[in-house]
């Protein structure tokens, strides 16, 4: 076997002992009734209501636009 098709084997193996391993039904799952956390911990979770919102992006600047025949250029805003 030539240099080549030994690393292409050696890929071949890793990638599918890449694929062994627990299946996501097997993996513990963290529940109310399974964490438990002491008073510091506690202390420091905070709640957040979500709630679905309007966003409007405002990008305030300054400059001035004055137009020249001899250097007129295309500027683009994103």
């Amino acid at each position: 076997m030539t240099n080549r098709s030994i690393r292409a084997a050696a890929l071949v193996v890793m990638a599918l002992l890449a694929g062994c391993g627990p299946k996501a039904a097997d993996t513990p799952q963290a529940t109310p009734g399974n964490v438990t956390l002491t008073q510091d911990q506690l202390r420091n979770i905070k709640l957040y209501t979500v709630a679905v919102s309007t966003y409007h992006k405002t990008i305030e600047t300054s400059g001035a636009v004055d137009f020249d025949n001899d250097q007129a250029t295309s500027v683009l805003a994103p």
